[in-house]
């Protein structure tokens, strides 16, 4: 229950307001939630002729959602793989199933993901690395044990999050593009898609559904937003990333216009726990092992979800001027800052978005 409300909470904090755009004569407007995947709320808004219609979307989009949930999920296996079949989840691939000398047959779902997930780490300048699946675990652990029992909630030690983090080097992942297997040189590594994986799952959809000519809906995939198409009017999306300052009067700190592309959100109130009167967060700084409070969200607008959401992660972790640096330096990204005391930042191309 807790996760789930902080689900919630996460997915306020980058809305996609309902009022907007109006139907048109033409096309009715609806939305639904799904609660089953990733841990999280999702929400779709769409434009249809019919309810029926819509429904038969909102099936569609669940389907895959659930395809990906299961190859993503880490913590647990959804099949068991056969003799000489190619592993389907990240669980199995964590667990070596099938391995031979540390080489795995993986599914296209898997191997795409793993590449893009590698290329994503060049990008970000080595801050999203989804190798660090042995210090974020005991991050996870403690997590955990916070919510059975808040009175008792701690810090991994440090000592054992040192050890962890000499088996997180990325180049110990190695990819086949013919076979189509990865290799895994460290056997101690772990694989964690956790900072990726939403807004991959989400432009995968994206791309699915525009491939099968729909067009005029929103996916909103716990707080990753990833429009579809324009809406009927063509003024686009109304997103709304929320203000984190709590008992402020205004609940927005921008409304944005997006027509077919990503909003994503990283942010301090997401999945955390307290020890000592401290909250610590879920986002993991590769330096310093610990979740650092340099902002209290990082927004990214981008054309593709999944890199909107390595990105978040990666802002997240860099000093400001670093961070907007790197955002100037890549074609297509915007990204829009929250600072501890509630002022903002913005990159050079951020306002254009804005209404």
């Amino acid at each position: 229950m807790r996760r789930m409300l902080a689900a919630v909470l996460s997915l306020l904090f980058l809305l996609p307001l309902l009022g907007g755009c109006g139907a048109t004569e033409e096309k009715q407007r609806f939305v639904a939630y799904e609660y089953r995947y990733f841990d999280t709320v999702t929400q779709i808004i769409g434009y249809a002729d019919s309810k029926e219609e819509f429904d038969g979307v909102v099936a569609r989009i669940t389907e895959l959602m659930e395809t990906y949930h299961e190859a993503f999920d880490i913590y647990y296996s959804y099949s068991v793989p056969k003799e000489g079949e190619p592993l389907s989840g990240m669980h199995q691939v964590n667990r070596r199933k099938n391995a031979v000398d540390g080489t795995m047959a993986v599914s296209d779902t898997i191997y795409r993901l793993l590449e893009f997930s590698l290329a994503m780490y060049d990008a970000t300048e080595g801050r999203t690395n989804i190798a660090m699946g042995a210090v974020l675990r005991l991050w996870h652990d403690c997590r955990e044990m916070a919510d059975i029992d808040p009175a008792s909630a701690e810090l991994p030690d440090m000592e054992s999050l040192i050890l962890a983090n000499e088996h997180t080097d990325i180049r110990s992942v190695l990819l086949d593009p013919t076979a189509k297997t990865v290799t895994i040189t460290d056997d101690a590594l772990m694989l964690d898609v956790g900072a990726i994986a939403k807004g991959y799952a989400a432009e995968r959809i994206a791309q699915t559904l525009l491939s099968e000519g729909v067009s005029g809906y929103l996916i909103s995939l716990g707080g990753n937003v990833r429009t579809i198409g324009a809406t009927p009017d063509g003024k686009g999306w109304r997103v709304g990333v929320e203000n984190p300052v709590k008992g402020e009067t205004d609940p927005y700190l921008a409304l944005l216009r997006i027509e077919d592309g990503a909003v994503v959100v990283s942010g301090s109130y997401q999945r955390n726990f307290e020890v000592d009167g401290v909250l610590y967060h879920h986002i993991i700084d590769p330096d310093t092992l610990m979740p650092e409070n340099r902002y209290l969200s990082v927004a990214v607008v981008a054309a593709d979800s999944g890199v909107g959401d390595a990105f978040s992660t990666a802002l997240f972790n860099l000093e400001l001027a670093d961070g907007m640096a790197l955002v100037e330096a890549t074609e297509g990204l915007e990204a829009f800052w929250v600072m501890p005391d509630g002022t903002t930042r913005q990159s050079s191309g951020f306002a254009k978005y804005v209404e």
